[in-house]
Formats: C-alpha cells, sequence, structure tokens
C-alpha cells in the first residue's frame, strides 16, 4: 500500500491499493473507478468478498514505467498469498486516453520477472480491457500469457465487463 501511495504522491496519473485478505485467492489490477466497483461488486454480488485479497486501480494514462512498478508490487503481494489457488485479474472498461498497449508493456515486463514463481503457483490471468491500441495491446498480452502457461483468458470491449470476474471465480 505504501509503494503504491508513493506512487500516485509522484504522477499525475492516479494510482490507488487497498489489501483486504492477504491470503486471498482474487488479486485485482483495475483501471477507471467505475468498471473498478462494477467488477468488484460482482465478486460481492455472489457472496465472494472474501477470495478479494485486494482491491486497487489506476487511471489518468499511466506510464509503461509506473505500470511496471505498480504490477511488480500486486505481484509480490499476490506471490506471497497462501491461497491454494489464485487468480489475477487486470480490468477495466474502455479507456479514453490510456493506451492499452502500453499498459500491457508495464505489465508484462513485472511478471517477465516473476515467471517462475507464477508458473509454480500455478497463477491464471483474466484480462478484460478496451480502449486506444486495445487489439495490439490485448496481443501482446495474450501472446505472453500463452507462451509462459498463464493464461487465463483475455478479452476486449466486446465481452461484459464483469465475464472477467466470474472466469477468475471458476478458476479459483
Amino acid at each position: 500500500e505504501r509503494e503504491i501511495a508513493q506512487l500516485n504522491n509522484n504522477s499525475p496519473a492516479s494510482f490507488s491499493f487497498k489489501l483486504l485478505h492477504p491470503n486471498g485467492s482474487l488479486w485485482m489490477q483495475l483501471m477507471g473507478g467505475g468498471a473498478c466497483i462494477t467488477i468488484a461488486d460482482e465478486a460481492s454480488n455472489q457472496n465472494k468478498t472474501s477470495f478479494v485479497a485486494g482491491y486497487g486501480e489506476y487511471s489518468g494514462g499511466p506510464t509503461t514505467e509506473e505500470i511496471y512498478l505498480y504490477t511488480k508490487s500486486v505481484l509480490r503481494q499476490l506471490l506471497a498469498s497462501s491461497a491454494p489457488k489464485k487468480a489475477f485479474i487486470i480490468a477495466g472498461g474502455a479507456a479514453n486516453f490510456s493506451d492499452v498497449k502500453v499498459m500491457f508493456k508495464g505489465v508484462i515486463q513485472a511478471m517477465n520477472e516473476k515467471l517462475d514463481e507464477l508458473s509454480s503457483q500455478q497463477i491464471n490471468v483474466f484480462i478484460r480491457r478496451a480502449g486506444p491500441n486495445e487489439i495490439e495491446g490485448l496481443a501482446l498480452i495474450s501472446e505472453f500469457l500463452h507462451e509462459h502457461g498463464l493464461y487465463g483468458s483475455v478479452h476486449g470491449s466486446e465481452t461484459v465487463l464483469t465475464d472477467v470476474i466470474n472466469e477468475a471465480l471458476e478458476y479459483v
């Protein structure tokens, strides 16, 4: 939480994270306030709030470096969780000006540093994102996840926002 608060204080973009259940199964990296609430509420609607490890979001056009630092911090927490099965959810609505490809470059950089641990813990990644460079960004992350056996699902604007949380809940 402190690392992400510091990131927020040093950027024109917005970053937040609140650790709820350190040994939770669902680790969320969400974009945009409205989309974040919708996704988190869906877990609550299914009486699965105890599965939600943390709640956070970022918005405002963060850079690749900022996304890398944010993801690295969330992954550190995720990998420390003792949950028997874990899912990493990266989701948001349709960005107005945040570049989806830029975002996934930062995510991939952070995940690449933790590949062995992510693979050994059999973590699957579930994605729903839309916005500028959506097709290129989703192709980039989809290829990375397939290549490293971390693929849960990857969706763009054609998919209902809450589908990604339902898929992650099925997995865990």
